[in-house]
C-alpha cells in the first residue's frame, strides 16, 4: 500500500509539484519579513539597485567603487525579479531574494531528475524532496546572494551527466549535452569556474 502510493507520487507531475512546493515553502519562510541578513546581501542588492538605476547592465558598482568579484549574472536576475515584482525605488529586499528561492526550487527539482535517472523515480523523489527541505539551501534561497541558483545550476549540470551517461541514442546525448553546456554557462556568469570545476 504504501509503496504504491510512493509509486504515484514519484510521477514526474506529481513529484515536481510536491518538491517544487517543499522547496518554496522551505525558502519562503522569512524572505518577506527578515532585514538584510548579511554584508554580502547588503552589497550584491545595492550593486543591482545601481545597476537598475544607471541603466548600465556590464559595469557593476557598489557605491562609488567598481565591484569585480562577482561576474554579472545574479545582478541580471535580481533587476529582472525587482523589475517584475516590485521597482528600483522601494528597495524591497524581498525583490531581489526571488532568483535565491527560484535557485533552491530548481536545485531540488534537477536533484529529482537526477535520481529518477540514475536510481529509480522513487529514490529520486526522496532526493529532491530531502534536497528542498535542507536547512542549508533553505538559508541560502532567503539571501539575496549567488549561492542557491549557483546549486542550481551545478544540480542540472549533475542531472545532464547522468542524462548523458544513460542516454540510449545520440538525439537524446544531444539534448543532455545542450542541458551540460547551458548550465555550466549561467554557472560561469553566476560565480565563474565553480560549476565547469564541480562537473569536472
Amino acid at each position: 500500500m504504501a509503496q504504491s502510493v510512493l509509486a504515484r507520487l514519484a510521477r514526474p507531475g506529481p513529484a515536481a509539484a510536491i518538491i517544487a512546493a517543499l522547496a518554496l515553502a522551505a525558502a519562503l519562510a522569512g524572505v518577506f519579513t527578515s532585514p538584510v541578513l548579511d554584508r554580502d546581501e547588503a552589497r550584491f542588492a545595492q550593486a543591482t539597485a545601481q545597476m537598475l538605476e544607471s541603466g548600465d547592465f556590464v559595469r557593476i558598482n557598489f557605491l562609488d567603487e567598481p565591484r569585480h568579484k562577482k561576474p554579472a549574472g545574479i545582478h541580471w536576475l535580481q533587476a529582472a525579479a525587482v523589475a517584475a515584482a516590485s521597482s528600483e525605488d522601494a528597495r524591497a529586499i524581498w525583490a531581489y531574494r526571488l532568483p535565491s528561492v527560484l535557485g533552491a526550487v530548481l536545485a531540488a527539482l534537477a536533484a529529482y531528475l537526477a535520481g529518477a535517472r540514475l536510481v529509480g523515480r522513487r529514490a529520486g523523489f526522496a532526493a529532491g524532496a530531502l534536497l528542498a527541505v535542507t536547512v542549508l539551501l533553505g538559508a541560502e534561497a532567503g539571501i539575496a546572494k549567488t549561492d542557491a541558483m549557483l546549486c542550481a545550476t551545478a544540480a542540472f549540470s549533475f542531472y545532464a551527466i547522468a542524462g548523458l551517461r544513460t542516454a540510449t541514442d545520440r538525439r537524446e546525448a544531444r539534448g543532455f549535452a545542450l542541458v551540460l553546456w547551458v548550465a555550466m554557462a549561467v554557472g560561469v556568469l553566476i560565480k565563474g569556474p565553480v560549476t565547469p570545476m564541480a562537473a569536472g
